[in-house]
């Protein structure tokens, strides 16, 4: 019996020797084997049995503590147990949970195993009591008992291991970080992608290329959905949060829940690789560097200005010219209008535009030609001198008609024609006035020529000498200045310069504020006839201001024109009427290196009309620095000083008339090196005034008395011991100088009538 018992127990031995080394573990559940009865115990239970099931209890002990091992250095780390989020902190809480009942059961194992009175003791201790005993049945009672408890050991063993391993999944879940993390880059990026907003502008659109500026928006557009992506996943998650918070404070999370967390942190970092991946293109995005469009400012100015063709409903372009003006108009806008055009296709387009402006060709008005010589009705550009309405540019537009190689007649009706601007005339040009016909100035334009030469560009620099225009005839007409009494500013009303051959005939000019009627600076073969000159305003006293003023290109002396000292010469003014001016014809300016030449001034009427001009109306005909001039049959009348010659050489006064000039009638002066090469002469020059009536004059040592006043005889027709009678004899001439009641010095000659 008992080999036979030995040998059972060395089969049984060998099969769980057998069973340890094939699967050490993971720990299974353990099987009795034990019989239903005492006796099937006693035929396989030995000491050396238990001991092997002590054995592979204690292994599989020590490799389940391993794998409780890599936990143990979180457990009991105070992670927070209230449940306020499902993230990392509930699977430590779990992880810690576990491991620490699960090393409790583990050390509660261990001590029964290895412990003072432990199997490992008992067994030993039964060892060595039966060494050289027949096993009885206390032992065999006992080593049932010691192999149940242990098989129950093992079982405690099999099920906390299925708990720990239901666990383990908890250790993966950091969601709490991720979101974190995620939250943290979102902001990131959205506050980035604002700043960089900030240049999407339609100024910056209309600057940069579409496809550079498109990539830059798309970019933004990119993390705008990205962000709105975002922000709508961790929503989604705070909203499943709540739930299960609840679940996890009852430590009832199923797998499929942990699969929805676990599917959610696969989504956070997902996002967090997207949103990395965009916040890098954004932080790289720079305006600056975009590509920038070819300007279209030139062709901008080319559309505004084909805006203005045809400019009236007066004006009508060739067929031909018209045709070429729109196809390259439509052309010119659909570039602008593309954003993506190119630098070539706007130049391109900008060059065909300006070329067709330019060449367009009107409908020419003219109502008559006669040979190279063509006539226009300024009422054909719609200049009608019926109302008030601004005859500007419709005037201009006449005036605009010279070209080279043609003369041009313009036609101006009776009517009054209203400018707002300066009107510029061109060479070749003839402006017949009808008489009633008037050009008056606007309040608008007080301040501004009248009439200005210039060359076909409206332009006056540029030309010397005398060539920025030729042949320019005004005809009869009236040029108004307007209502002078409101203008801050005084300037000459026409305004002549650089030109050759200019005649104003028959004109009347008048209502002049503190400059000149008519100017000819730098004029040659210059005639001013039958013209009327009146209604001055003086400007701060002025008293250097001529009715008719010839002056020299140099300084400041004719603004607008070239200064290279071209003067003026061979001009006449003949047959005029001038009243009321400080000065009536000449000069104040002169260059001694460029004198006025050849200037005849005859058969004029130079007088002061008025009282309140008295005091005022200062020189009749005032010339300086003229070489070779003729004074002719003038009367000049009221004047301080009928005519004043300076520093002048070549100069014939014949048969002019001098009335009531109050200081001189003719007074000559210049300096020592002038005066030698003056030859000046006056001839039957006559000066007439009321009957001097003296009132028992008496003369006595070079003195004459009369009337209270006492006067140094200077001439006489006699010595002065001469007693004259109460009146003089007729062509008797008396001449003196003194002081009269005021204190105001004079020099008078008399010629009794």
């Amino acid at each position: 019996m008992r080999y036979r018992k030995c040998a059972r127990s060395v089969v049984l031995c060998a099969a769980l020797t057998g069973l340890l080394i094939t699967t050490p573990a993971p720990i299974v559940q353990a099987t009795e084997v034990y019989g239903a009865t005492q006796n099937e115990q006693q035929d396989y239970l030995t000491i050396e049995d238990v001991k092997k099931e002590n054995k592979q209890l204690l292994e599989q002990l020590n490799t389940f503590q391993e794998k409780v091992n890599t936990l143990l250095p979180n457990a009991g780390s105070g992670k927070d147990v209230t449940y306020a989020s499902i993230y990392s902190d509930y699977s430590s809480y779990k992880e810690n949970e576990n491991v620490k009942s699960t090393q409790s059961l583990l050390n509660d194992i261990r001590d029964l195993i290895s412990g003072n009175e432990g199997y490992t003791d008992q067994l030993d201790k039964l060892a060595n009591e039966y060494h050289d005993k027949e096993p009885d049945k206390n032992l065999y009672d006992t080593l049932a008992e010691l192999s149940k408890e242990i098989i129950t050991r093992q079982n405690d063993l099999c099920k906390q291991e299925t708990v720990f391993n239901a666990v383990t999944p908890y250790k993966d879940l950091v969601l709490s970080s991720s979101v974190t993390a995620l939250t943290s880059n979102l902001g990131l990026l959205r506050s980035t992608t604002d700043s960089k907003r900030l240049a999407l502008t339609p100024e910056n659109e209309a600057l940069y290329t579409s496809a550079s500026y498109a990539t830059y928006k798309t970019v933004i557009t990119e993390a705008d959905t990205q962000i709105q992506s975002t922000t709508t996943l961790l929503s989604t998650i705070q909203t499943v949060l709540t739930g299960y918070i609840t679940k996890a404070a009852d430590h009832s999370l199923t797998d499929d829940d942990i699969a929805d967390i676990q599917k959610y942190m696969s989504s956070t970092d997902a996002d967090s690789a997207k949103i990395s991946a965009i916040l890098e293109k954004v932080n790289a995005l720079d305006i600056s560097k975009l590509t920038k469009r070819p300007s279209k400012s030139s062709l901008k100015k080319q559309l505004n200005a084909a805006k203005k063709c045809p400019p009236d409903k007066y004006t009508t372009y060739t067929k031909e010219t018209d045709s070429v003006f729109k196809q390259c108009l439509a052309d010119a806008q659909k570039v602008y209008n593309n954003p993506d055009a190119t630098s070539t296709e706007i130049s391109r387009a900008t060059t065909a535009l300006k070329n067709a402006i330019k060449n367009l060709k009107e409908v020419d008005r003219a109502y008559k030609v006669v040979g190279n010589t063509y006539y226009y009705k300024v009422s054909a550009f719609g200049a009608f001198g019926n109302d008030k309405a601004d005859d500007t540019y419709a005037l201009q537009k006449a005036l605009d008609q010279s070209r080279s190689g043609v003369n041009v007649v313009i036609q101006i009706p009776k009517g009054t024609y209203y400018i707002s601007k300066t009107l510029y005339i061109q060479s070749n040009t003839t402006l017949n006035m009808a008489s009633g016909a008037k050009i008056y100035r606007s309040k608008s334009a007080l301040g501004k020529n009248m009439l200005k030469n210039t060359d076909s560009k409206h332009k006056t620099s540029g030309h010397g000498k005398y060539t920025l225009s030729q042949n320019i005839t005004i005809n009869g007409g009236i040029w108004d200045g307007g209502d002078i009494s409101e203008s801050k500013t005084g300037c000459n009303l026409i305004y002549i310069g650089h030109a050759d051959n200019v005649k104003l005939i028959g004109t009347t000019i008048r209502n002049c504020h503190g400059s000149h009627a008519l100017e000819f600076a730098g004029v040659q073969n210059g005639l001013v006839r039958s013209c009327k000159f009146y209604g001055f305003r003086y400007d701060n006293d002025l008293y250097t201001s001529e009715a008719i003023q010839f002056d020299t290109c140099y300084s400041d002396w004719a603004p607008g024109f070239t200064k290279d000292k071209t003067t003026c010469r061979n001009i006449t003014v003949e047959k005029c009427t001038i009243s009321d001016y400080p000065r009536a014809v000449g000069s104040h300016h002169v260059l001694s290196s460029a004198k006025y030449e050849n200037i005849t001034i005859r058969n004029n009427k130079i007088k002061r009309t008025s009282a309140s001009t008295q005091g005022k109306s200062i020189v009749g005909i005032f010339l300086m620095g003229v070489k070779n001039a003729k004074i002719t049959s003038n009367t000049i009348t009221g004047y301080y000083y009928g005519a004043m010659i300076k520093q002048s050489s070549k100069v014939s006064m014949k048969k002019n008339t001098f009335r009531n000039n109050g200081i001189y009638n003719i007074a000559y002066s210049g300096n020592d090196k002038a005066n030698k090469y003056v030859k000046f002469t006056v001839t039957k020059d006559k000066v007439k005034t009321k009957r001097l009536t003296f009132t028992a004059p008496t003369i006595k040592r070079g003195t004459m008395k009369t009337r209270g006043q006492t006067y140094k005889i200077r001439k006489a027709k006699k010595s002065y011991s001469v007693k004259l009678k109460k009146n003089l004899k007729k062509k008797q001439k008396v001449s003196f100088y003194g002081k009269d009641k005021d204190g105001n010095k004079f020099y008078r000659t008399y010629y009794v009538n």
